[in-house]
């Protein structure tokens, strides 16, 4: 992807998380499941250890969790995560994510 793109738009249970240029978005995730997914990635170095991997299970789009459809599996979720779904926030300029802590909110 990095290779191949200018733009980076990640979705998570129907819904956009997270959206910018390729570099700002691989650079600097704002949205908790797409620093989980850059982690996810094999490294080039050929390291033979596990690979780390994102706990728990997608949501059934028939049966969305309130709030923030990524909260069951977020270590940085706080109660307003579960109860009110996050509007975008612009970080940067063309920068987008839709996270409660994108702008650096706290609990």
């Amino acid at each position: 992807m990095a290779q191949s793109c200018d733009r980076i738009a990640v979705m998570y249970g129907g819904t956009l998380c997270e959206a910018g240029a390729k570099r700002a978005v691989l650079a600097a995730p704002r949205h908790p499941y797409t620093a989980r997914l850059i982690a996810c990635q094999p490294s080039h170095g050929g390291s033979a250890g596990l690979l780390p991997f994102i706990p728990g299970q997608p949501p059934a789009l028939a049966d969305l969790p309130t709030g923030c459809r990524f909260h069951p599996r977020c270590d940085r979720a706080f109660d307003r995560c579960t109860a009110v779904q996050p509007d975008p926030s612009w970080p940067e300029p063309g920068h987008m994510a839709a996270c409660h802590r994108a702008l650096g909110d706290a609990a």
